[in-house]
């Protein structure tokens, strides 16, 4: 992963700091072939305060259906706003991937989950580290104050 950093080698962990690299490019283990059964690989995005991070899937096969977690016996992608589970964004498995995916704040982390029954050829997608701090088409509506005895 270019542009994330593994901080233990042989742990599929990868860590992605907006301070390092805004933008880039995150895959399942083995892009370009059949990702390995019984895995577990974690991508953790951490953000500047008032960052946000976004991801775009421009390829997604990940073997599973609905609901997309053990119940059926599907890998999957869960997205968390939170270091613990997060309930509010659905497990992702199958072929069709979430158009795209933004962060609540600064802190984003995704887990790949593959177990033993079947296996796919993964997923690709690009992050970018937004700031939301920084809105340039805000209109700012301006009243003029009325005197006393004017007309309008």
């Amino acid at each position: 992963m270019p542009s994330g950093h593994q901080p233990s080698p042989g742990l599929c962990k990868f860590i992605y700091n907006s301070t390092k690299n805004s933008t880039g490019t995150v895959y399942s283990p083995n892009p370009g072939g059949f990702y390995p059964q019984d895995t577990e690989c974690q991508y953790i995005f951490y953000g500047k305060t008032g960052e946000i991070v976004r991801l775009i899937f421009k390829y997604f096969d990940i073997e599973g259906v609905l609901p997309c977690d053990s119940t059926s016996d599907s890998d999957n992608l869960e997205f968390s706003n939170f270091p613990s589970a997060d309930r509010k964004i659905p497990h992702y498995c199958g072929s069709i991937a979430p158009k795209v995916l933004q962060s609540d704040a600064s802190f984003f982390r995704v887990i790949f989950k593959s177990n033993d029954k079947f296996d796919g050829t993964g997923f690709a997608a690009d992050y970018q580290f937004l700031d939301t701090t920084y809105q340039p088409y805000v209109i700012k509506r301006i009243v003029a104050a009325l005197g006393s005895g004017s007309a309008t």
